[in-house]
């Protein structure tokens, strides 16, 4: 009680209360919306959603005291996406699972990150690769992503189809995984190599 008068008195009422609603009473409020309006195989205690957050994934599973920030967009087009407990998803993350796509406990995913677990067909040179488009043949040809517990995935790292990132892994900022990744490694580069283990 003391720690919240002196709050008050630092930076007055109406500034905590705005704080309050902002950082406490939205998210939770976001979140029992989302509990409502969508289909959740699973939606854990305590979890935080952003703002303009996009939920596209009949077959989602979040965990508890996960957070998802502003502007995530999680397509799961008919695959499953599985976010483990006590996970944070940064902003601007996509999240793209025609198969399966699995996060970890207390993983850490940084802002701008992609993660896609299918390609797009381009083998016929006559047609346009856009009227190439096969759902069937994606989806025959998608491979799971699996970034294991206790990982860190730097800023904007795009991870690709079949891609497994072992426990306790840290990916740097930028990279591109297009290999699995063997456990307490730190990787990095244009595709992602291991620079040495922790």
């Amino acid at each position: 009680m003391e720690s919240l008068c002196r709050q008050i008195k630092k930076y007055g009422f109406f500034r905590c209360l705005s704080l309050f609603w902002a950082h406490v009473f939205c998210p939770r409020i976001r979140s029992l919306l989302y509990r409502i309006f969508y289909k959740f195989s699973y939606l854990g205690a305590n979890v935080s959603i952003g703002k303009n957050v996009s939920l596209h994934a009949p077959n989602m599973s979040i965990g508890d005291n996960v957070t998802i920030a502003e502007n995530c967009v999680f397509d799961g087009i008919g695959g499953t996406v599985t976010i483990g407990s006590h996970t944070s998803i940064a902003n601007n993350t996509t999240i793209m699972a025609i198969k399966e796509i699995t996060i970890g406990r207390k993983c850490f995913i940084a802002p701008r990150c992609f993660f896609v677990d299918f390609n797009h067909i381009f083998s016929d040179r006559n047609l346009y690769i856009k009227d190439q488009y096969d759902y069937g043949e994606e989806q025959r040809t998608a491979k799971s992503i699996i970034i294991e517990d206790d990982c860190w995935l730097g800023a904007n790292v795009i991870v690709l189809k079949g891609v497994t990132i072992g426990r306790g892994s840290v990916v740097g900022a930028g990279s591109l995984v297009t290999k699995s990744i063997p456990p307490f490694s730190v990787a990095a580069g244009v595709p992602a190599k291991i620079k040495y283990t922790r």
